[in-house]
């Protein structure tokens, strides 16, 4: 292997204009050296030395990058996909009022233009820039959007109350799970009052179109995935209950109208880098509020058959 590479690097061309600058540059050190005296000579050969080790470096660079192009991909630090750069904080909210405080950060995903061929392996799929940017633009808008809404409540209670009474609310983001294909961020947002509650919202991200994708985006049209999920939970549920006393949830309850049916295509989810799926809940949501804000993770392995 080492050997083809070598008649590979071999056979790489130097453009003729690079070959005179290169000599040139060789000319004018030997000159330098030998008006310099000793102390010149010892550098030069050093310079001779690094010289030959740099080249050797950026020769196997260059072949590298000419042989494979993932490793070019690598090498240009480019994403997997290429569209979908990275979450950066898109606006931050803050108010301390009496006893009303609010503290509220809210995502942005940002946009990195494609490289590389586009009929590559790695961007295939891939919808042109312009396409990406205006399914970003959307899904930017909808985050913004709950941010917003989240602040408006806020304003609302500090309006009716003057600031008295103690309110706090807090709300920030991070990346749950990130894959060659799609990205989910997760607003975790605490507000107490007279106590608790925690809610979580999920966004995930077709790095592709740059749009927000649904649950049923993941699941092949016509699988009854709803009730294949809602079962899993069940079972999860009344597992837990039975293994550990202190565990409740709102099923077979005395209150049959608060029992958990099913999910819906809004519950909140994401799936794990290895394909597992997780579902979230907001606190009071399928338990009381001393179970705080509760998930499940099903096993990639159980939706084997309804997963696109």
């Amino acid at each position: 292997m080492m050997q083809d590479l070598q008649r590979e690097y071999e056979q790489i061309e130097v453009p003729e204009e690079a070959k005179d600058r290169i000599a040139r540059g060789i000319e004018k050190a030997k000159k330098e050296a030998t008006s310099g005296g000793g102390r010149h000579r010892a550098q030069l050969r050093l310079l001779k030395g690094a010289g030959i080790a740099v080249a050797a470096c950026l020769g196997v660079m260059v072949l590298l990058a000419n042989s494979s192009q993932s490793v070019a991909l690598a090498m240009e630090k480019l994403p997997v996909i290429g569209a979908i750069a990275r979450v950066v904080t898109f606006r931050t909210y803050e108010d301390q009022t009496n006893h009303f405080s609010a503290h509220v950060e809210v995502p942005k995903v940002e946009q990195e233009q494609l490289t590389g061929e586009e009929d590559s392996e790695e961007t295939a799929g891939v919808k042109d820039e312009s396409a990406v940017a205006e399914g970003l633009e959307a899904t930017n808008k909808t985050i913004e959007e709950y941010g917003d809404e989240l602040i408006a409540s806020y304003e609302k209670d500090l309006a009716q109350s003057q600031g008295e009474g103690n309110y706090s609310l807090q709300s920030d983001y991070k990346v749950v799970s990130e894959t060659e294909d799609y990205l989910a961020i997760e607003v975790d947002t605490l507000l107490v009052m007279a106590s608790g509650s925690e809610y979580r919202k999920t966004f995930n991200i077709d790095k592709r179109t740059g749009q927000i994708l649904t649950l049923g985006d993941f699941f092949q049209e016509g699988s009854d995935y709803i009730t294949v999920i809602s079962d899993e939970i069940k079972a999860r549920m009344k597992q837990q209950m039975e293994e550990d006393e202190s565990v409740i949830y709102w099923l077979d309850s005395d209150v049959p109208e608060w029992d958990f049916k099913q999910i819906s295509e809004d519950t909140s989810f994401y799936f794990t880098e290895n394909g597992d799926l997780v579902i979230q809940f907001n606190e009071y949501e399928v338990a009381p509020g001393s179970m705080g804000a509760v998930s499940f993770t099903i096993d990639k392995a159980d939706l084997d058959g309804i997963r696109k």
